[in-house]
């Protein structure tokens, strides 16, 4: 029998890679606003406001992207599923003779040297996924796939 990566591994290098963005995100806001309030240490003049409102507006780009990101870290900690599935829903992974999937959230990422693709449950592909055990076969993008595995 070949040996799959534990989906507690799976579901962890995924959560890791989200939290590592909100992470990274969080610092530059943190730049931004200590970037602002140094500018307004001084007298403010037109191309200062001007750069000022270019920064805020980078920070709010920022603020929103960064409360998605929070929305799909509470969306994957719901589908934090540790039996085994028999069948693809939300919170499956799936092996296939070509990809490796984890029915979740959209975001691709490696665990032991194996690349997963992050499926949304909105995502066309899930919409063939769904309901498939393993032993089926499916099309996508006129490519044929024999699913493998699914836990």
């Amino acid at each position: 029998m070949i040996m799959y990566d534990s989906k507690k591994q799976i579901f962890d290098a995924c959560r890791e890679n989200l939290l590592t963005d909100i992470h990274i995100l969080e610092k530059e806001m943190n730049m931004l606003k200590e970037s602002a309030s140094t500018d307004n240490e001084g007298g403010m003049s037109d191309h200062l406001e001007s750069t000022d409102a270019e920064m805020m507006n980078d920070r709010l780009d920022r603020e929103n992207h960064r409360n998605l990101l929070y929305q799909e870290l509470s969306l994957l900690d719901s589908l934090n599923k540790p039996e085994k599935l028999e069948e693809i829903e939300p919170g499956a992974v799936v092996i296939t003779s070509d990809r490796n999937f984890f029915i979740a959230i959209a975001r691709n990422f490696i665990v032991n040297e194996h690349d997963f693709i992050g499926v949304s449950v909105a995502a066309p592909i899930f919409r063939v996924l769904a309901g498939k055990k393993k032993g089926d076969t499916y099309k996508f993008n006129d490519q044929e796939y024999t699913i493998k595995e699914v836990y």
